[in-house]
């Protein structure tokens, strides 16, 4: 497992078996002198239905820290390739993406959150 010479073999273990949202960071050999602070917290959500426990705990710790949540969908490759090249149908994309606001429209009802949404494909 290649994430146990990167993260360390705890922190692989935890990530690999936790069924929560972890946050990983580097220990600092030395403190800054400056408070710690979070401004901005990006939430990935992928649609299923875990993704409410997600958005909550990321809405908590955004709230925690008065910092800004945004939350973030990524669908695949809306583009056909054909002869001439590719090129992307309006209607398929307004589709998927009209449908991933409004899966996230309604987490956020569900958490009771304003995060700022952005989908991406």
């Amino acid at each position: 497992m290649i994430y146990r010479f990167l993260l360390g073999s705890v922190a692989a273990k935890v990530l690999h078996d936790s069924d929560c949202p972890v946050w990983t960071d580097t220990q600092l050999e030395e403190a800054s002198g400056r408070e710690f602070t979070i401004r901005s917290v990006l939430c990935a959500v992928d649609l299923r239905p875990h993704s409410r426990n997600t958005v909550l705990r990321a809405a908590q710790m955004a709230a925690e820290f008065e910092a800004r949540l945004t939350l973030v969908h990524i669908t695949g490759s809306l583009e056909i390739y054909g002869p001439g090249g590719s090129h992307v149908d309006p209607v398929w994309e307004e589709t998927i993406v009209g449908f991933a606001s409004k899966k996230i429209a309604k987490l956020q009802e569900d958490v009771g959150t304003k995060a700022q949404g952005r989908g991406n494909h």
